[in-house]
C-alpha cells in the first residue's frame, strides 16, 4: 500500500467514525465493551470470506467506538497525578491510534479479500487491547 492509499484510508475511517463523535456515551467502559464485542465477533468470523460484508459492518462499528474512545480519558489516568495526566494522556491517545491503524489495515484486507491478513490483524488488535489494559486499566 503506498502513502497516498494509506492516507486515504486514514480520511475514509474519520469520516466513518464522525457520526459515532457526535452519539458517543461519554463513557470509556462503554466503548471498550462495544469494541470488545465487536473484536469477538470478528474473531470467529474473519476467516469466513462469505461473511465479510458483516465483517466489514463490525469494522465500522468498532472503528466509531474507537474514535469516542480516544477522545476520553481512562480513569487511572484521572486519578493519576496531575502532573503526570498529560504524558499518560499522550501515551493512551497514541496506542489508540495504532488500534485505528490496525482497525484500518483490517478492513483494507477484507476488501482485498485477504482474509489471512485481516485475522492477522485481529491477532494485533488482541495484543494492543491487552497492552492497553495493563497500561491504562489496572494501574
Amino acid at each position: 500500500m503506498n502513502q497516498r492509499q494509506w492516507f486515504f484510508g486514514i480520511c475514509a475511517g474519520m469520516l466513518a467514525a464522525a457520526p459515532a463523535l457526535a452519539q458517543s456515551t461519554g463513557s470509556l467502559h462503554h466503548e471498550m465493551q462495544a469494541m470488545g464485542g465487536d473484536l469477538k465477533v470478528l474473531s470467529q468470523q474473519i476467516n469466513d470470506a462469505p461473511s465479510n460484508e458483516s465483517s466489514l459492518k463490525l469494522i465500522t462499528d468498532m472503528e466509531q467506538h474507537t474514535m469516542a474512545a480516544k477522545g476520553l480519558t481512562p480513569p487511572s489516568i484521572e486519578h493519576a497525578p496531575e502532573a503526570d495526566r498529560p504524558k499518560l494522556l499522550a501515551k493512551f491517545r497514541g496506542e489508540m491510534t495504532h488500534v485505528i491503524q490496525a482497525e484500518l489495515e483490517m478492513e483494507q484486507a477484507l476488501l482485498d479479500n485477504d482474509n489471512a491478513k485481516a485475522a492477522d490483524m485481529i491477532n494485533k488488535l488482541k495484543d494492543l487491547m491487552r497492552q492497553g489494559h495493563h497500561d491504562f486499566k489496572h494501574r
